[in-house]
């Protein structure tokens, strides 16, 4: 029975005195909070609990090889319960007890080991079977709830070999865990007895929760709140595929290497400039990004062991943490003062390391973007290929006349992969192994291969001069990407050239003798890469103002959203020209013209004056799709406005009588109002605009019809003082469910905050403790019982009323079946 079976058992009031009991002095009890790395993973924990995800269930193979006797699985399960008896945290279940997730020892758990035996089977078929065994070992879940976080399976293979499986859930294990908990059975294999430490997990749970750590954890908060909302949080990596697709994401791994003679290299480079070979490495890894991304501050994710305690050596625990790192460095920097830099910023952020991530989150105001970590996309580690005290994974250990070998299960195509990329720098002793874990919803494997060259090129000019500037060296090698473009068919025609350049041909890979892809140094940037297009006309070199990537397989691409000179409504035009143009002539604080990604030309403007898009005609050759009034230009809300504005235009053009549609923006309040005229002169059903409306979610947006649209000197006046005096139609009413929701919504997430009934949760400020807060409250509310991962699927007011309604009519139409069986 586990705890919240007993607790259900007691009364209503008991159970209250026992909640209140436990928060105060739960470990009296053997009952503990969870330590703050666990915190966020339990959040995760709870959202892919139904999911096959084995990104968070570490899982290895020990491999028992016997030259003469016969396999000894009696001695393998001994060494497991000497393990089990020598860490208190294998005995932890867990359960929420009044809201709070808790962790308690479970003093009659047994270690779970399945025995499978496979030597019965032919020799050609012994390896399949492993895979199979070893892929469902890894997929398969933990019910933390009902189980321990560490499972076993033994496979006998044949008298002479037997296979240990080890799968250990991440809210109990890092890094230095899962080695240290194979070298533990290696050594208890090999008949020394384990000792049990004083000092356990829980221990260190209690220690992170005395008041002086829970003071420090305050005020390194309040650090990390200062720093980061200063910082640029999304590094929008170019990806290859759309990061907006419903491919599921998964993951996929590539390992690259470094010759020896560069590792020892780039090793005194560490001791030269009194670092370590983490920081030099992250700071040259961070400079190829900002070139891959066009970006010089970025925040990265980095790992820390926080094993300096002497105490925490030999304990299984997660002691690991993330730290963000929000990296910036100047172009004009030499190698060394960006490793400099790097250096700094990571031992600042140790300093103030103890802190828990997802209350970062909760307190810092990010702009939440949906499936994209808001802290960090890309984490990057450097750690020894040993697993722990000498013992590395694929090396063979001797012991009684046999060998024992680790092996890593792989987690490749890993489902729900929740970064854009995963770096890990392993030193293997002599060189060193890079290895990429990334989506694949975002990257292919070409793109990650040209990504780890530039990065392993780039290590190689700091060994060349690591006093050189940043912005002279190049991250390939041309006279390789010169015979690969050779091989190339590629035709370029310049919308517009711009001014002259001086480009020195024997130093950059040339296309057809015309065409050039550099960065803004004038070197040629890698395949893959994104850079600006050059043309030779004549004998002279010019700009043309766009932006354009070759990718691994000789796709050329121009990147109109990034570019200076772009076509659009099949006129040629001069953003940077036109927007100056722009703001001089209305005397604007600030003016952005942007074409998007959907190919939608966007005035972003601030002043006194309200601009239209037909006022722009005598600066633009056509006019924009929308004028924005704001400096937000980057906000999740003005792009999700952006989008249902021109998709609800798109709607309303296609039906046969709508003539002019026109977006405006009044000068108070964040509502549009989006005007059409017709060719009948009559309105557009009221069915038809409510379907439109709730096609495009579009909760800022009024719809009226204007008939007929006033003008002057050819063109619609959106001035004219009768333009708005026209038919609104009126907006959907919330269903009663959906007004319950919201106001739990209000109540978590503050009764100033502005969303609408199709707005995510987390794009609106929620978190993942929010949506916990949320799940209770509305459990409570609609006395239902909804679970966590129900939320990840429907996590907008409308989704979330939808779901509750459809399940009260399926419970009332139930008890309807079950009433009638009585009768």
């Amino acid at each position: 029975m586990n705890l919240i079976e007993r607790m259900n058992r007691l009364p209503e009031d008991k159970q209250q005195k026992f909640i209140e009991t436990i928060k105060e002095r739960g470990a009296e009890y053997g009952i503990f909070p969870l330590a703050n790395n666990q915190k966020g993973m339990w959040y995760v924990y709870c959202a892919d609990f139904e999911k096959e995800n084995p990104y968070y269930n570490p899982t290895f193979k020990i491999e028992f090889k016997y030259n003469a006797d016969r396999t000894n699985p009696e001695k393998i399960k001994a060494a497991i319960q000497q393990l089990w008896e020598t860490q208190d945290i294998f005995l932890f279940k867990y359960a929420e007890i009044g809201g709070t997730p808790y962790q308690y020892m479970d003093k009659d758990s047994r270690p779970a080991i399945d025995e499978v035996d496979l030597s019965h089977l032919p020799e050609q078929e012994v390896d399949k079977v492993i895979r199979e065994q070893e892929r469902e070992f890894c997929l398969r879940n933990f019910n933390l709830l009902e189980e321990n976080p560490i499972r076993f399976q033994m496979i006998r293979v044949n008298q002479h070999v037997e296979l240990l499986l080890i799968a250990v859930h991440h809210l109990i294990s890092d890094g230095w865990s899962d080695g240290l908990i194979c070298k533990l059975i290696i050594e208890a294999y090999s008949g020394r007895k384990l000792e049990k430490s004083a000092y356990q997990y829980a221990n260190y749970i209690m220690h992170e929760h005395a008041p002086r750590m829970q003071q420090r954890l305050q005020n390194n908060l309040i650090y990390w709140k200062e720093k980061l909302e200063q910082s640029d949080s999304y590094l929008d990596l170019p990806t290859v595929y759309d990061r907006c697709s419903q491919e599921e994401a998964r993951s996929s791994i590539s390992v690259f290497s470094l010759d020896t003679a560069t590792t020892h290299s780039i090793k005194k480079i560490a001791k030269e400039t009194m670092g370590n070979l983490h920081t030099v490495l992250l700071s040259l890894f961070t400079i190829v990004l900002g070139r891959y991304a066009n970006k010089s501050m970025m925040n990265i994710g980095t790992t820390l062991a926080n094993r300096d305690d002497s105490r925490y050596v030999n304990l299984v625990g997660d002691f690991a943490s993330v730290i963000v790192m929000p990296v910036a460095y100047e172009e004009q920097a030499t190698i060394k003062e960006a490793m400099e830099q790097v250096k700094d910023i990571m031992f600042e952020s140790m300093e103030h390391s103890n802190v828990i991530l997802s209350d970062v989150i909760e307190n810092v105001a990010f702009q939440r973007r949906e499936h994209v970590h808001p802290l960090y996309q890309i984490i990057f580690a450097v750690h020894s290929k040993k697993l722990f005290s000498g013992i590395a994974v694929g090396e063979s250990i001797q012991i009684d006349g046999s060998d024992v070998i680790i092996h890593t299960l792989s987690r490749d195509n890993t489902n729900d992969f929740k970064l854009d990329l995963c770096a890990v720098v392993a030193d293997n002793g002599e060189g060193l192994d890079i290895q990429f874990e990334y989506s694949t919803k975002l990257f292919s494997p070409e793109r990650i291969e040209s990504i780890a060259h530039a990065y392993i090129h780039f290590i190689r000019e700091a060994v060349f001069d690591i006093n050189q500037p940043i912005n002279c060296c190049g991250l390939a090698n041309v006279e390789e990407l010169r015979a690969k473009l050779e091989t190339y068919e590629i035709t370029y025609c310049p919308k517009k050239l711009l001014n002259e350049v001086n480009i020195r041909e024997e130093q950059v890979a040339v296309m057809h003798a015309e065409l050039a892809l550099l960065d803004e140094s004038y070197h040629s940037v890698p395949l893959g890469f994104e850079g600006d297009i050059y043309f030779k006309s004549g004998n002279a070199w010019y700009a043309t103002g766009e932006k354009g990537c070759i990718d691994e397989n000789g796709r050329f691409d121009i990147i109109p959203h990034k570019s200076r000179v772009v076509l659009f409504n099949h006129a040629v035009i001069d953003l940077k020209q036109s927007q100056e143009a722009i703001r001089t002539k209305y005397q604007l604080d600030f003016c952005e013209l942007k074409l998007t990604k959907e190919n939608h030309l966007i005035l972003f403007y601030d002043g006194d004056l309200m601009l239209y898009p037909t006022e722009l005609l005598d600066i633009l050759p056509v006019p924009p799709t929308l004028t924005y009034r704001t400096k937000d230009i980057h906000g999740s809300r003005i792009n999700k406005n952006i989008k249902q504005l021109v998709s609800a235009v798109k709607e309303l053009q296609v039906q046969p009588d709508v003539k002019d549609v026109v977006i405006v923006q009044p000068r108070d309040g964040d509502m549009f109002h989006l005007l059409f005229s017709t060719h009948s002169r009559q309105k557009l059903s009221k069915e038809t605009i409510e379907r439109i409306d709730r096609n495009n979610s579009s909760e800022h947006i009024l719809f009226k019809f204007v008939e007929p649209f006033p003008m002057a000197n050819g063109t619609i006046d959106c001035h004219h003082t009768t333009f708005h005096d026209q038919y609104t139609y009126p907006k959907l009413n919330k269903t009663e469910t959906e007004e319950k929701v919201t106001a739990i919504w209000r109540q978590i997430l503050g009764d100033d905050s502005t969303f609408g009934l199709h707005e995510k949760f987390f794009e609106a400020g929620g978190s993942s403790i929010k949506i916990i807060q949320m799940l209770h409250m509305l459990n409570k509310e609609f006395n239902t019982n909804v679970n966590i991962a129900e939320l990840f699927v429907c996590n907008t007011i409308h989704e979330i009323a939808a779901h509750l309604d459809h399940h009260q009519q399926a419970v009332s139409e139930n008890r309807c079946e079950i009433e009638s069986c009585k009768f």
